[in-house]
């Protein structure tokens, strides 16, 4: 295996830890939604001008796709939140 598949499996385990962590801790759902989207921004601001835009992409599905999650356990303390972030 080479570093980018050993790079794409730890991402993906840290992916599963975060679901899990979502799932089985309902007090982390709200902090963990509100640090994804602080993460993201500072992602966009510090961008290089070339890379922006799949900055803006990839925090778009990250932040549909941490909404849909959030609807379906239950979860989500700003319902509405997603479409406002991602326009």
């Amino acid at each position: 295996m080479n570093k980018e598949d050993i790079r794409y499996f730890r991402l993906l385990g840290i992916h599963v830890i975060i679901g899990f962590l979502v799932y089985f801790v309902p007090p982390l759902r709200n902090p963990m939604y509100l640090f994804g989207i602080i993460y993201f921004f500072i992602r966009i601001i510090l961008a290089h001008p070339s890379h922006k835009t799949l900055e803006v992409l990839r925090a778009c599905c990250y932040i549909v796709g941490a909404e849909v999650l959030f609807r379906m356990t239950n979860g989500g303390l700003f319902y509405e939140a997603s479409k406002y972030l991602v326009i």
